[in-house]
């Protein structure tokens, strides 16, 4: 079986350390899932993902709350808050 890493976005991220502890401590380990990764806004609201680590070879689990609207970003000088599709082509912009 390949490794297993996780990506968990900004808006589940307390949960995402919850199940790292629990496969941590499951298969006793020592070594975090989590995948280390960069996110970038730009001030028109586009986004981009880059990736700290190779996942390459990985089988990989992407952990999101498309529905959670405390994110937020800022958008000419606006505090913005992420909806829905955001979330959504965040997750898109992950895969890609």
């Amino acid at each position: 079986m390949n490794e297993l890493k996780m990506v968990c976005m900004d808006n589940i991220h307390e949960l995402g350390q919850k199940v790292d502890r629990y496969l941590k401590k499951k298969y006793n380990s020592s070594q975090s899932y989590l995948v280390v990764f960069k996110r970038y806004r730009f001030n028109n609201g586009e986004g981009k993902f880059t990736f700290l680590e190779s996942i390459r070879d990985n089988e990989v689990f992407i952990l999101s709350d498309v529905s959670n609207y405390s994110v937020t970003y800022q958008m000419h000088g606006h505090e913005v808050m992420m909806g829905p599709d955001e979330h959504f082509q965040d997750i898109k912009r992950c895969l890609s």
